[in-house]
């Protein structure tokens, strides 16, 4: 709708819409994919991080896209005329869900060469580490992971899901530094009913994958841990900021806004107070269109830490038109 209203006034801007808009519909599938969230998919900051994380093949994704989509109208061209009426249509949909298909395996495909920057976590056995002639090619390690997971899943089959939880609680008992275990557990977890228990090992994880770097998994596990359990916070400051950080850079303005509900009450004097001030001023402004109940924030903000650099900031982010 946007492009027929702009191509109405200016071709050339209609151009280049176009060009950008073909470019990003790739990326805001993959990101639909992943979030089941239409709010997100249509989000430019999600697009361009996928795009981003997946790099220069990304172009070459968009042109094979582009050669598919001209494939279907030039087979049609080529059947159509040589078909009778009764069976244009049934032709016409199956040309049209074949090349659809083909796209959708090839755009699939791309997510899976790039899972790990794209933060999409493989079935057990998939990824570099799936074996190429058979579960002896895998390391002793990895045959006892992928063991264990089948182990798990198929308590989990039968209904034994108190075996299951204590079978990864001492996985992660004996490996406290293995995501793996850790990731089993908290699946596990997320289908029982000791949501004490998950809240107190979501903080465990989510500290081990910060410390790893891994802030997309880390704020997946906060959002699960969230859903059950509406009190849940994370003990140490520079995790939940972390947190927000990741949700703000990711699109997800709610979800930064909600991490640092209350942080100045919770993490009362900690040294990094200022930059949470600052990100909810950001958030605020940039994200949801609300200045007003960030100047409140600016004015507590100057109160306690008037000549801090995350005052400036916010004052900056808070002009005056013009």
């Amino acid at each position: 709708m946007v492009l027929g209203f702009v191509g109405r006034r200016s071709p050339g801007l209609y151009l280049l819409l176009n060009v950008l808009v073909s470019l990003a519909l790739p990326a805001a599938i993959m990101v639909l994919v992943q979030s089941h969230s239409f709010r997100q998919a249509i989000n430019p900051l999600m697009q361009l991080t996928t795009i981003t994380a997946i790099g220069a093949p990304y172009l070459l994704l968009c042109l094979f896209l582009f050669l598919l989509s001209m494939g279907a109208p030039m087979v049609l061209g080529m059947l159509l005329p040589a078909l009778g009426v009764w069976l244009a249509l049934p032709v016409l949909l199956l040309v049209l869900a074949y090349f659809s298909w083909v796209m959708a395996a090839l755009m699939g495909y791309v997510m899976y060469q790039n899972h790990a920057a794209l933060g999409i976590d493989l079935l057990p056995g998939g990824g570099e580490d799936a074996p190429a002639t058979g579960p002896a090619a895998l390391s002793p390690e990895k045959l006892a992971e992928r063991q264990l997971d089948a182990e798990v899943g198929q308590m989990i089959a039968d209904g034994d899901l108190q075996g299951a939880l204590a079978t990864a609680r001492e996985a992660v008992r004996t490996q406290p530094e293995a995501v793996a275990v850790h990731r089993r557990y908290h699946k596990a977890l997320l289908l029982s009913d000791q949501t004490a228990t998950l809240a107190d090992h979501g903080r465990r994880m989510i500290a081990l994958l910060l410390a790893r770097g891994d802030r997309a998994e880390a704020l997946r596990a906060w959002s699960a841990c969230r859903a059950r359990a509406p009190d849940f916070a994370l003990e140490e400051a520079g995790h939940t900021l972390a947190l927000a950080q990741a949700a703000w850079k990711g699109g997800d303005a709610r979800t930064a806004l909600e991490l640092l509900k209350g942080f100045d009450k919770r993490y009362r004097g900690h040294a990094s107070v200022p930059d949470a001030y600052e990100l909810i001023v950001r958030v605020l402004v940039q994200g949801l269109g609300k200045p007003e109940p960030a100047r409140a924030v600016l004015t507590a903000l100057q109160q306690r830490y008037p000549d801090s650099p995350q005052t400036r900031e916010a004052e900056w982010l808070l002009r005056a038109p013009g």
